[in-house]
């Protein structure tokens, strides 16, 4: 699909970048421990929205059930009453069919 860059959206490459540089840095966060209950649960629910990246929500979904079945902190994981748990590539294939159609599209 080529993308209108007068829109002043960014590319495909500029978000897969962007990606990947938010989730180096959720991943280092992690690593040094520094994230809490209240941030876990921030993150991960905002990020497993239909609206979000399929990369980034895969990534959510995954820090979901590693806080659920690998840390055991079921409470924290049952907390989450935002997550958004269908397949990542189908709910935002979906929101794209939609945004289109506004666009006068197909």
């Amino acid at each position: 699909k080529v993308r209108d860059h007068m829109s002043g959206g960014p590319t495909e490459d500029q978000e897969r970048k962007l990606a990947k540089l938010h989730l180096e840095r959720i991943v280092a966060e992690v690593e040094q421990e520094v994230f809490n209950a209240r941030e876990a649960v921030h993150l991960l629910e905002l990020r497993s929205s239909p609206q979000g990246h399929p990369s980034y929500r895969r990534v959510a979904l995954e820090m979901h059930r590693l806080i659920e079945q690998e840390a055991g902190h079921r409470a924290v994981a049952g907390a989450m009453s935002h997550m958004t748990t269908e397949a990542p590539e189908l709910e935002r294939l979906e929101a794209e069919r939609r945004a289109e159609a506004r666009r006068g599209g197909v």
